[in-house]
């Protein structure tokens, strides 16, 4: 309830936001995409944790610094929102300033990444937010003595919150109107189900790096014949004295799951051709020196199941065609209208 539907650049929306019952605002961002899907991410509130499907690295982070840029005036408008969302909950009293209570509900907005769960965090954690809790009721309380309630910036920002919840509230009401047939469902997860909803190929392994070809034909000859965890052990203590890859190297050389994308083409060759359980026979080159690999295991490509991601694509769809419904609904309401540009 943040965000209302807003314009981001030329292609890309805020489609709508919706505050969940812990308090948190949940703001859904889309691009179409040109074989009639879309990008999409999500930004959890007030925590600014991100969820993102399709977007660059660069993309992602133009959005981020568009939405923190937007992080100081709307503090308020969440604080606000966020305590209302938790009124009705049954709350525990946890100090009092001047006989006003401080319940674990008033610390919704407080709790961030951590959740609404005041319970789970740790103890000092929990005396900390109280006392920030205290500090922003003696605050109140000051600001209502010194007659902050008359200015003319406090009745300026009360306008704009009021208008904006109330922009909020009718976009989500016009949003949970919107119902997606699960053959819409069905049929977008078929006719994507190969390009998006895959998990390629991995491979678990470990290796040593060494600068020369004779220091890794040396470390080859030392593995050569052993097997299992003989082979295991013996590669992870030649690793720890052997390898110039100090990261691996203090865990036995230890690289873990990876797709071929992300190594180098002659090592992702190397590692994803052997059997789970050898090494290379030979030295592996590369820009960064000589490898020898063990292969520990592999996965092979996989499909995501249809109800693993049924939701998430009603959802995506349901913004979609949301975002179509309100730009027809905005060109109603200009033609209806009266707009002078001055």
């Amino acid at each position: 309830m943040m965000y209302p539907y807003m314009t981001l650049n030329d292609d890309t929306e805020i489609t709508h936001s919706e505050m969940k019952p812990d308090g948190r605002v949940k703001v859904f961002i889309e691009t179409p995409d040109l074989n009639d899907g879309f990008h999409s991410a999500i930004c959890w509130l007030p925590e600014y944790s991100w969820e993102c499907h399709g977007y660059s690295d660069a993309e992602m982070s133009y959005f981020k610094n568009l939405i923190l840029k937007e992080k100081q005036m709307k503090k308020g408008l969440f604080l606000a929102l966020s305590l209302a969302a938790t009124m009705s909950l049954n709350a525990a009293v946890l100090a009092t300033v001047n006989g006003n209570e401080i319940t674990d509900k008033d610390l919704t907005p407080l709790l961030g990444a951590h959740g609404a769960d005041f319970d789970k965090i740790p103890e000092q954690m929990k005396k900390q937010l109280i006392d920030v809790a205290i500090n922003g009721q003696l605050i109140l309380e000051q600001a209502k003595k010194d007659g902050v309630e008359k200015t003319k910036e406090y009745k300026e920002a009360l306008e704009f919150s009021q208008d904006n919840v109330l922009r909020n509230i009718w976009t989500q009401n016009e949003y949970k109107k919107v119902k997606i047939p699960e053959a819409d469902v069905k049929a977008f997860y078929e006719k994507n189900k190969d390009r998006i909803f895959v998990s390629p190929a991995q491979t678990k392994a470990k290796h040593i790096l060494v600068a020369t070809q004779k220091e890794a034909e040396d470390i080859i000859a030392q593995l050569k014949g052993l097997k299992g965890d003989a082979l295991k052990s013996k590669f992870s203590e030649l690793a720890k004295t052997k390898s110039i890859d100090k990261g691996s190297a203090m865990n036995g050389g230890e690289l873990g799951w990876f797709d071929e994308s992300r190594m180098v083409p002659a090592f992702s060759k190397a590692a994803f051709a052997l059997k789970n359980g050898t090494i290379t026979i030979k030295p592996v080159k590369s820009e960064f020196g000589y490898h020898v690999i063990l292969k520990e295991d592999s996965k092979a490509k996989t499909t995501v199941s249809y109800d693993k991601v049924k939701k998430s694509i009603e959802e995506q769809l349901r913004s979609e065609k949301f975002r179509s419904i309100m730009q027809d609904k905005m060109n109603e309401l200009r033609k209806g209208a009266k707009i002078e540009y001055k």
